[in-house]
């Protein structure tokens, strides 16, 4: 069994009310099927995305719409559906008697609506300590579920294609290495999962086990594609290619560690001491209260860029990618300086907004090791 090995892949589903504002979720933008086979959808804005193909492309295509059904394309191809259905209007308002021209203009309607319809829907994972054996020491059990919840006036049935959890292990040891682990897990396809309004549907992923043998800290990032997705309104149904559900952090630090929060003064004042042992810098790291990690990442930031490079290779760089979640920027202070300025600079633009990942109980540290209690119900 490896490190990230998920057990119990159960398919309990339940349904519960929504408590506060919609979840922020991510999704891939989809764009019309051209016959592109089936990419990695989290690595692109922008895909050849319906699981069906268009029903009208069985048809021919009559010369009188041939102009607008390419503008209609490349409007799909290039994610700007409200410039799609406003070209789509228009073809449905001349009225067309043409059986072909009319069976186009109805699977372009479908096309959108289900797109439309999948906007709509909010899904993230989400997950709870296993605490079934406290005398565990040497590793952590997370259990994640997934929830999926819409802003639909009526109840939306959804199913799916197998897909697959992404899990990404960083692991800080004693002798302050720091080491990235990689595992995807199969995901049983859903099969009609209904989701009333109002509601949030929960349905199991399973158990993930986190290695803490000597390991001052670990930290995972889950994330999880649902493709082939088929939603039913109704007596109606859609088909997109994939939907991207929000992904996940969690963080376990070593029970040795308080569970007090603290501001970065600590550890900023501790990268500035002549000896700095690692154990001690992980341990001010992981315990910065969450709430104030942007603004301790902005400072560590401005401190970090202006020592010399090989104290930032040794001493900041760890610190960084772990306050961060910029697991693939390395030790180099440059790369650090091109990230904060892009940064900044999209700092006031939402479209692009460089967001810190979200920590599974909003504290930024789990209470799955042994000797440290359970914080909250």
């Amino acid at each position: 069994m490896t490190s990230g090995s998920r057990r119990g892949c159960g398919r309990r589903q339940r349904a519960r009310a929504a408590n506060g504002p919609c979840l922020a979720a991510a999704f891939l933008a989809l764009a019309l099927a051209s016959g592109a086979g089936c990419g990695a959808p989290a690595a692109q804005s922008v895909s050849s995305v319906d699981a069906q193909p268009l029903a009208g492309a069985r048809r021919p295509l009559p010369e009188a719409i041939r102009g607008q059904v390419e503008l209609l394309r490349a409007a799909l191809d290039a994610g700007e559906d409200e410039q799609a259905r406003s070209i789509l209007e228009h073809l449905k308002a001349q009225a067309l008697a043409d059986e072909d021209a009319q069976g186009w203009i109805e699977s372009f309607e479908r096309l959108l609506t289900g797109r439309e319809l999948a906007r709509q829907v909010r899904a993230r994972l989400a997950s709870g300590p296993v605490l079934d054996d406290p005398s565990l020491r040497q590793q952590a059990r997370v259990r994640l579920w997934l929830e999926i919840e819409h802003s639909l006036q009526e109840e939306l049935t959804l199913s799916s294609l197998a897909g697959r959890v992404g899990q990404t292990l960083e692991i800080i040891d004693r002798a302050g290495s720091f080491q990235v682990d990689a595992h995807n897990q199969p995901f049983l396809p859903l099969e009609r999962v209904r989701v009333p309004p109002g509601m949030t549907a929960e349905i199991e992923v399973g158990v993930f086990e986190q290695p803490l043998h000597s390991a001052l800290a670990v930290q995972s990032y889950f994330r999880m594609v649902l493709p082939g997705i088929q939603l039913e309104l109704g007596e109606q149904s859609y088909s997109v290619r994939a939907l991207e559900v929000s992904s996940l952090r969690t963080e376990h630090v070593t029970a040795l560690f308080p569970l007090q929060r603290i501001d970065a003064r600590p550890l900023l004042e501790y990268l500035q001491q002549p000896n700095v042992h690692m154990p001690a810098l992980v341990e001010r790291l992981v315990r910065i209260d969450p709430a104030l990690r942007a603004a301790a990442l902005e400072e560590l930031l401005d401190q970090a860029l202006g020592v010399d490079r090989v104290v930032f290779a040794a001493r900041y760089a760890p610190a960084l990618r772990w306050l961060s979640g910029e697991r693939d920027l390395g030790a180099e202070q440059e790369a650090w300086r091109a990230w904060k300025a892009l940064r900044v600079e999209r700092q006031n633009d939402p479209r692009g907004a460089l967001e810190l990942p979200e920590s599974a109980d909003g504290s930024g540290i789990d209470p799955m090791l042994t000797g440290a209690k359970e914080r909250g119900p």
